[in-house]
């Protein structure tokens, strides 16, 4: 505790993750249908806050990683 305020206290991590399943692509060649899948997607996101109780109410602090994973995605758009 500095100065009535509790360094370790009110800390929260928060974690977003998402899956995506790779998209279906399907055209003819020739006479022959072909099909292939694209690959899946996942992502996670990480939030990281402290509060601070005030005599006026709550102030909040935080930070945000995005891509915690640093994950490489191709896109064609």
């Amino acid at each position: 505790s500095v100065a009535g305020i509790s360094l370790l206290g009110n800390w929260n991590i928060s974690f977003l993750a998402s899956y995506t399943l790779g998209a279906k692509e399907t055209w003819i060649e020739g006479d022959q249908k072909r099909t292939r899948r694209s690959m899946d997607r996942y992502n996670i996101d990480s939030r990281l806050t402290r509060t601070f109780n005030t005599g006026m109410g709550n102030l909040e602090f935080f930070g945000e990683v995005s891509n915690l994973l640093d994950t490489k995605w191709l896109s064609s758009t």
